[in-house]
């Protein structure tokens, strides 16, 4: 295997194991999102989200959420909708 492959098949790797979930409703408007499970059912996510106005915002949620696609970008502030 090249070295160019290679390098593309550990970055395509990387997006999939790093990647939020699809079902997310924020992720198409917030970005440079991280997702992490801290531990006690609880889920923490810091973005960069947009508002309404078109900013761009730093948001974070953590708290106990059903799954990470009940989560919203409310106006650039993370929200579970329960």
């Amino acid at each position: 295997m090249n070295k160019v492959a290679l390098v593309c098949s550990l970055f395509a790797a990387q997006i999939m194991l790093f990647a939020p979930p699809a079902s997310a409703s924020y992720k198409n408007s917030c970005k440079d999102i991280k997702v992490t499970f801290p531990g006690g059912g609880a889920i923490a996510i810091s973005a960069k989200c947009r508002t309404k106005d078109g900013r761009w915002v730093d948001a974070n949620y953590r708290g106990v959420c059903k799954a990470p696609s009940a989560v919203h970008n409310l106006d650039g502030k993370l929200v579970c909708q329960r």
